[in-house]
C-alpha cells in the first residue's frame, strides 16, 4: 500500500525477481488491508461511519456495510503486559495472545478456525506468561516446538 492508503501496490515474484505491477487506486482510503477472491477488504480511518469497506479487484466499492465495533475484531489488543512490582518492572508477553482471524470472502464474515502446518491445525501454546527477555523467548520457542 502507498503510504497515504489511497492506492494498493502490487508486487509479483517471477523466477527469482520481484517487479511492481499498476497501481489499483482505491475509492476510499485504508489503513490495513487483506486479499479477498474477489478483491479486497480494508479498515478505513478518520472516525467514518463504516470502517470496514470490500473493493474490487480495481479498487471500486463494492459495500461497507459494517459497524465501527469490526475494528476490535481486526485490531486485538498488544500480547505485552508490564508488571510493576516495587521498583521492578518486568514485560510480559502474553503467549494466549490469538487475534481472531477472519475470512472476508465474497462479503461475508467467517471466523478462520486457525493455521494449519502440513495439513495439521497447529496448536495454540498453553502457557500464558513469559517474561521478555532471552530466557522467556526460548520457553515459548519450546512450548511452540512442542
Amino acid at each position: 500500500m502507498d503510504g497515504i492508503g489511497r492506492k494498493i501496490v502490487p508486487i509479483s515474484y517471477l523466477l527469482g525477481t520481484f517487479q511492481q505491477l499498476d497501481p489499483i487506486k482505491l475509492e476510499v482510503p485504508f489503513r490495513r488491508f487483506a486479499k479477498t477472491k474477489t478483491g479486497f477488504v480494508g479498515l478505513t480511518g478518520g472516525g467514518q461511519d463504516n470502517t470496514l469497506a470490500f473493493v474490487d479487484e480495481r479498487g471500486k466499492l463494492i459495500s461497507s456495510h459494517f459497524p465501527n465495533s469490526i475494528e476490535f475484531l481486526m485490531s486485538p489488543p498488544k500480547p505485552f503486559h508490564k508488571l510493576v512490582d516495587g521498583n521492578e518492572v518486568r514485560v510480559l508477553f502474553n503467549s494466549s495472545f490469538n487475534p481472531e482471524i477472519i475470512r472476508v470472502d465474497n462479503g461475508v464474515v467467517e471466523p478462520f478456525s486457525g493455521m494449519e502446518y502440513e495439513g495439521e491445525l497447529v496448536k495454540k501454546p498453553t502457557n500464558t506468561n513469559f517474561v521478555q527477555d532471552q530466557s522467556g523467548f526460548n520457553q515459548y520457542r519450546e512450548t511452540l516446538r512442542n
